[in-house]
């Protein structure tokens, strides 16, 4: 035993303490290491909630490596020697039987044990894709606590891919290792049962030829039997059977001694079952068929009065509607199917009319308080039936002017039935906030006795809410909300988070404001509900409700929203740096710092630590004093946290004040020096081109020409290649670039995993500019610069900074087509643009771009010499 076993021990089992290991090289940290992360997954940590740094890929890899190999011991049953001291395998079996007829917990355990089994039988498989049939089975024993059990479907894959890679032989190698594991006392067809819920596929042709040869080749009579009637079961599938049947009885039958098994392979077993399904599908039939012929004799007569909607033919278009619905739900049939099947389609075309002019003229007799009494209880009218089909049937249509004229009731019902409309069609539930928005005070005393009702009869949320505030009707949302809080201020708490949540984003934020400070005056609020007004107060007024507020009160409020609630008061506060500091200062000083917060953002840690990174990602100047000065009046866990915002805030306020100095400056500042950063390096080259461009569109020498092909007369013929277009302007301006220690070359320069860059801009310095030069016309030109050139400014010497440089040639040529189906630019100036608006937010600052007006003047006449 090792000296230091009882320590190393420790390491392995005291897994909810934080422990330093210092330790020689080669003495094991590496192994220690892997070892506590496996014994921290069969623990039950989730393989994905585990860090492991090191201070090398190497050591990375190594460390991979060693947990990978720790695992598939325990997957073939063995204790990796690292861990004999910290587990047997009879508490490995223990950890994976857990949660049998327990807790929840303890079959989330076994859950999470079984997950890195399954991880590690994956990984192992595609690192050694050549282990033999036997091992894999193995290795699948150990998986399954039941031979039947399921295999995840990763294993499943990973087995597939291992069949794959010599199909023809492996298939068969893997089908003859169950033979072997198989009991002879097993029927012949469980062999095959197993191979395809092991494979999840069926014998292929190969196989069962396979096993035939095997069956012809196994010299012993009892053995010999029983392969090959494993072999004609494996064929014994709906699939293969018709193809192999007479092949398979026919050498059965040289074979001999198989009479009665040719028998039972002839015979269906589901002959009865298929006998039975067939009567009773014809009774079917002809009882649809009888029931079609009435329903068309009864209705025909009818068609005027039922297209008319009128109520005495309720019944008639309630059926229908059921179906209609029916068909809406299950998405396979269309609506009308089934109204068909049991008519023709001259009754159906009269019952879609039906269904659109009940919506419009019929009385429904449901009262909205019937309407909300059975949203309460999960209920409905089969009246609503018929109106959401006619609602849908008439939005298909174009008929919006038609159903227009409804009664406002119908709108609500629209709300209720607006699962009618499926995605592609028109949205009934927009319609039906239109509607009720048509006539604003009615249709806002309709949800308002609606929502009631509901609430009264135990609902404890708005019905609908999310149709509202997804239609482009502020104005009514806002008047019905306004007038829902101002009546009923103590709603349940999350009818009342939905209620403020859509009356911020519809309202005048002084409305809001001033009911809160109303409303905060009852004494009938119960405390939830008082601690929601009051963050609604403090997130839109935050400096006068603080100074109202206790700091109990105030951790009251903070706590209360949910995610969605914070998250819309947020964006609407019009202090939000204040409304964050006063999150850190109350919550930071009772609550400590959980590294685990991400797991609860709506927590409190998660809540603080939030707070803080806005604030460090804040706009203004003092964000980071306020942070400093939060600093002591915080739990200390905290300080780690607010000193990072802190200098982050700084960093940000340096980015954005600094402006990039003139060339005449740099010059000054240089003294003849190169540019010592990759930005001096961008700034002085930019502004070279920048200058060279105003000089292309002037003078008498038509500088643009040289970057086109000329004819004998001087006469403008087709542009120049990209690299010839590249390599004159390099000319051109070297001797600009000559006097800053600038080295103007390397075209097509090559740099890391055997790319080139058009361009690379080099200083006396050490740093470097890449440069992307395109035609403007070139098939890559939208993607170039967030692609090539962004790769190529990753290089440490460029610190991300680049120039994407394109020459516009003319709307004579055409740019490529945009993904975004957006047209081609008509010139230098949209184009330079459109470019720069296409670069992620990310890579705009430190990527620039610069069109080059290189195009034949209008004027420019190729027939002219």
């Amino acid at each position: 035993m090792l000296s230091d076993a009882t320590e190393r021990n420790r390491v392995l089992t005291e897994l909810d303490r934080t422990l330093l290991v210092e330790a020689a090289a080669g003495t094991g940290k590496t192994s220690l290491i892997a070892g506590r992360v496996v014994m921290l997954m069969l623990d039950g940590t989730p393989p994905r909630s585990i860090a492991a740094i090191t201070f090398t890929e190497l050591a990375a890899s190594e460390l991979s490596l060693r947990i990978r190999e720790y695992a598939t011991q325990l997957l073939a049953g063995e204790i990796p020697k690292v861990l004999r001291g910290a587990v047997t395998l009879e508490l490995l079996n223990d950890k994976r039987d857990r949660g049998i007829g327990r807790s929840d917990v303890a079959r989330r355990h076994k859950s999470q044990v079984q997950s890195l089994l399954n991880r590690s039988f994956v990984a192992t498989i595609d690192a050694s894709p050549d282990i033999s049939e036997v091992r894999l089975l193995t290795w699948l024993g150990n998986l399954r606590e039941h031979r039947w059990d399921m295999l995840d479907s990763d294993v499943v894959e990973a087995i597939r891919r291992w069949i794959d890679r010599d199909s023809d032989c492996r298939e068969l190698e893997l089908f003859l290792a169950l033979v072997e594991e198989s009991s002879s006392e097993e029927g012949p067809w469980v062999v095959s049962n197993e191979y395809i819920s092991t494979a999840r596929r069926l014998p292929s042709d190969a196989l069962i030829q396979g096993l035939l040869d095997a069956a012809h080749a196994t010299n012993s009579r009892a053995a010999r039997k029983r392969m090959f009637q494993i072999a004609a079961y494996a064929a014994r599938s709906e699939d293969r059977w018709p193809k192999w049947q007479e092949p398979i009885v026919s050498l059965l039958e040289q074979e001999g001694g198989f009479k009665g098994f040719i028998k039972s392979l002839l015979s269906d077993p589901n002959a009865g079952w298929k006998s039975k399904e067939a009567k009773r599908k014809a009774r079917q039939d002809q009882e649809t068929e009888k029931s079609r012929n009435g329903n068309i004799a009864e209705l025909t007569p009818n068609l005027a009065v039922i297209a008319s909607g009128a109520p005495t033919q309720f019944g008639v278009l309630r059926w229908a509607a059921e179906h209609y619905r029916n068909g809406r739900i299950s998405q396979d049939k269309t609506p009308f199917e089934n109204i068909i099947k049991y008519t023709n389609e001259e009754i159906a075309a009269a019952i879609a009319e039906g269904f659109v002019q009940f919506t419009i003229h019929t009385d429904i007799k449901v009262s909205v308080e019937a309407l909300g009494k059975a949203e309460a209880t999960n209920g409905a009218y089969p009246q609503e039936y018929v109106v959401g089909s006619g609602l849908h049937q008439a939005l298909l249509h174009g008929r919006e002017t038609d159903i227009g004229a409804s009664p406002l009731i119908v709108a609500l019902v629209g709300l209720r039935q607006a699962y009618f409309s499926r995605e592609g069609d028109p949205s009934i539930a927009a319609w039906a906030v239109d509607r009720l928005a048509s006539d604003p005070e009615q249709g806002a005393d309709i949800m308002l006795r609606y929502w009631n009702t509901a609430l009264d009869a135990g609902d404890d949320n708005l019905h609908a809410i999310h149709h509202l505030t997804n239609a482009d009707q502020p104005a009514f949302v806002s008047l019905c909300m306004l007038n829902l809080l101002c009546e009923r201020p103590g709603l349940p708490d999350l009818a009342l988070r939905q209620a403020i949540g859509a009356c911020a984003e519809s309202s005048n934020i002084g409305e809001l404001v001033e009911l809160a400070r109303r409303t905060l005056e009852r004494d009938d609020l119960e405390q939830k509900q008082r601690d929601i007004w009051s963050f609604a107060g403090l997130a839109l007024m935050p400096e006068e409700f603080a100074d109202q507020l206790s700091e109990q009160d105030l951790e009251s409020a903070l706590l209360a929203p949910n995610g969605d609630l914070a998250k819309t008061f947020n964006e609407l506060c019009p202090d939000i740096d204040l409304l964050d500091r006063i999150r850190i200062g109350v919550l930071g000083k009772k609550h400590p710092a959980r590294d685990d917060d991400w797991r609860h953002s709506g927590g409190v840690s998660g809540i603080v630590r939030s707070a803080i990174r806005r604030l460090g990602a804040s706009d203004s100047a003092e964000a980071g004093e306020h942070l400093k000065e939060l600093s002591a009046k915080v739990d200390s866990s905290w300080a780690p946290h607010i000193a990072h915002a802190a200098a982050e805030h700084a960093r940000k306020l340096r980015d954005e004040q600094f402006t990039a100095p003139s060339v005449s400056h740099l010059m000054s500042a240089l003294a003849n020096g190169a540019p010592a950063t990759p930005s001096d390096l961008a700034a002085v080259v930019l502004e070279e081109v920048e200058r060279y461009k105003s000089t292309l569109r002037t003078g008498s020498e038509t500088p643009w020409k040289r970057f086109w092909n000329t004819d004998k007369y001087g006469t403008a013929t087709k542009p120049q290649i990209e690299n010839e277009d590249r390599d004159r302007l390099l000319e051109l301006l070297r001797p600009r670039f000559e006097g800053y220690g600038i080295a103007a070359s390397l075209p097509e320069a090559r740099r890391g995993e055997n790319t080139r860059v058009d361009v690379l801009m080099l200083s006396h310095a050490g740093k470097n500019l890449p440069i992307e030069a395109k035609r403007h016309y070139n098939g890559e030109l939208w993607m170039a610069a967030s692609t090539q050139l962004a790769d190529y400014a990753a290089d440490p010497d460029a610190c991300g900074f680049g120039i994407y440089l394109v020459f516009w040639f003319g709307t004579e040529f055409k740019a490529p087509k945009r993904s975004d189906g957006a047209g081609s630019p008509e010139s230098a100036e949209a184009l330079e643009t459109m470019l720069v608006d296409d670069l992620p937010l990310h890579l705009k600052e430190k990527l620039s771009v610069v069109v080059l007006d290189v195009s034949r003047p209008q004027s420019d006449d190729r027939g002219q010499h």
